[in-house]
C-alpha cells in the first residue's frame, strides 16, 4: 500500500466536514471497527477493520 497525500487546493481546504461522519456510519454499518491514531507534525493513521463474516473470498 502506498501513502497517500493530500494535494493542494485553491478553494476551503477544511472541507465540508463530511467524511469522518459518513466513513464512521459506513463502518458501524458494517460491522466494522474505525479507529484513527493522529500525530502532529507527524500525520494521521486511519484504520477500517472488518471482521471475518464481513470479508469475501477473492
Amino acid at each position: 500500500m502506498r501513502q497517500w497525500q493530500r494535494q493542494p487546493v485553491a478553494a476551503k481546504p477544511e472541507g465540508a466536514g463530511l467524511g469522518l461522519p459518513l466513513t464512521r456510519a459506513l463502518a458501524a454499518a458494517n460491522g466494522a471497527a474505525l479507529a484513527i491514531e493522529s500525530e502532529t507534525g507527524q500525520g494521521t493513521c486511519v484504520t477500517i477493520s472488518f471482521g471475518p463474516d464481513r470479508i469475501v473470498g477473492v
